[in-house]
């Protein structure tokens, strides 16, 4: 009513105006009026804008959580302010986009939600279901359910909308969120990445999953989450890469091609290559006889941005699937590949077997025995550039038997740490390198003695 008075006033005084320039043969007054009533249609425009957006409109926000800066990090949007258990809940990036979206059905994650990329554009979206079949299904969300007291009354509260769930709370009544149905998942520049099918948070059916240019990149079957027979691979160019047969318990490389179409793995013999370029630029060359590892199993890291220089990062051999011999790993610094090994283990059969020496710049920091692939004797690592013992522990065939030495940065001990067949039996305590405090566990006096005889403090 005030506004609509208000616009009745302005309408009277501009009617009067525009009255007395009917009287008048002067332009410059009838250009003035004419000037008046276009402001009074502006004015106008700008009172209808502001009556619409003071109605009353049927919806209620309510912030939730604001990151540092003021920007709204998350809210809720009720339909109804009387029910607070269904709204939709809304969470944006800091930058103010929105970051993902979706129903919320008596307080639980439910229906259709949209997640986003910061850039705004659709990373994902699908359907959630509720599933009270326990752990029956692979959930995304878990919520504890309420206890009531056998008077009715609430014993423990529900936790929030998104709650973390441990193997102890499966066992219990709870109700878990699953993906469901069809799944559509984008590449940040808004090409198709994949769908899935999910049936209670599993996913069962033909995949198809594409590159950001849109060409195929891999398709093949799953299962209850897992990969199952043929499965083909392809490069960017559209050249088919690889074809892979899984089973229940393995994989079986059938055939591979380099990206100019050469075949180089035939009937599970011959040589793969794969590169990582999301990351390192990892290059992986491994060799097969008769589907199993033999031979080379070399990692290349790249050392320029346009993938022209490598040098070698891992140096593993296989015999029969096993890994067995010297193996190699190194770090970026030397000049030549001998200066920048930073380990090297000895292996057997598929099991460490020996010395496992671990180096930096040149000097050793780490000395590991192994028998079998259990830890064995005397283990000793250093400071890296100072090149002071750090921790010496006793190992028996992969039990920690002995003494466990810590020092200090000046290589003063610090902390002895008694142990008995992987028992822990008593401590002695250091300050700048003098016996401060002495500990024993009850009915091992013998055998903590017995052990004290091979610390590096009681031989000096």
């Amino acid at each position: 009513m005030e506004l609509h008075l208000i616009s009745l006033g302005i309408l009277k005084k501009n009617k009067q105006i525009h009255n007395a320039s009917m009287y008048t043969s002067t332009p410059i007054r009838l250009l003035a009026a004419i000037d008046k009533m276009k402001k009074l249609i502006i004015f106008l425009g700008v009172l209808f804008l502001m009556q619409a957006c003071t109605s009353e409109v049927d919806v209620n926000v309510t912030i939730l959580e604001n990151y540092s800066n003021g920007t709204i990090k998350s809210l809720k949007v009720f339909s109804n302010e009387e029910d607070t258990i269904n709204y939709v809940l809304k969470e944006f990036y800091e930058n103010g986009q929105l970051k993902k979206t979706g129903p919320i059905k008596d307080s639980i994650v439910n229906g259709l939600w949209h997640y986003y990329y910061v850039n705004g554009q659709l990373e994902m979206t699908g359907e959630y279901i509720t599933d009270d079949s326990l752990n029956q299904g692979n959930y995304t969300y878990s919520y504890k359910m309420p206890v009531y007291n056998r008077d009715g009354s609430l014993k423990e509260e529900p936790k929030g909308y998104i709650c973390s769930v441990t193997w102890a709370e499966m066992e219990r009544e709870n109700l878990h969120v699953c993906k469901s149905g069809e799944w559509k998942f984008y590449h940040e520049n808004g090409q198709l990445k994949y769908l899935i099918n999910f049936n209670n948070g599993w996913s069962n059916n033909y995949i198809t999953e594409y590159y950001p240019s849109g060409t195929k990149k891999t398709e093949g079957k799953s299962e209850i989450g897992t990969k199952i027979g043929e499965w083909k691979e392809y490069y960017d160019n559209g050249q088919e890469k690889s074809i892979t047969n899984y089973y229940s318990d393995s994989m079986r490389r059938e055939t591979f091609w380099l990206n100019n179409g050469e075949l180089t793995l035939s009937k599970g013999t011959g040589y793969i290559v794969t590169v990582d370029t999301a990351k390192y630029g990892d290059s992986i060359i491994t060799e097969y006889v008769n589907y199993l590892k033999h031979g080379r199993n070399f990692t290349y890291r790249r050392t320029s941005e346009d993938y022209s220089k490598f040098h070698i990062w891992y140096e593993h051999y296989y015999k029969e699937g096993k890994i067995t011999g010297v193996q190699k790993i190194y770090n970026n610094y030397g000049a030549t590949d001998k200066e920048r090994v930073s380990r090297i283990t000895p292996y057997k059969d598929g099991l460490c077997n020996g010395l496992s020496v671990r180096f930096f710049d040149g000097d050793t920091v780490s000395i590991k025995m192994y028998i079998n692939g259990k830890e064995d004797g005397e283990h000793i690592s250093r400071r890296i550039n100072t090149n002071k013992i750090d921790i010496i522990e006793r190992w028996k065939m992969g039990v920690r038997h002995g003494v466990r030495e810590y020092y200090d940065y000046e290589g003063r001990p610090q902390t002895y740490q008694f142990f008995y067949e992987g028992s822990r039996i008593g401590e002695i305590e250091f300050e700048d390198g003098v016996k401060i405090s002495e500990s024993i566990r009850e009915g091992h006096e013998k055998e903590f003695n017995k052990l004290r005889i091979q610390t590096t403090h009681n031989k000096k």
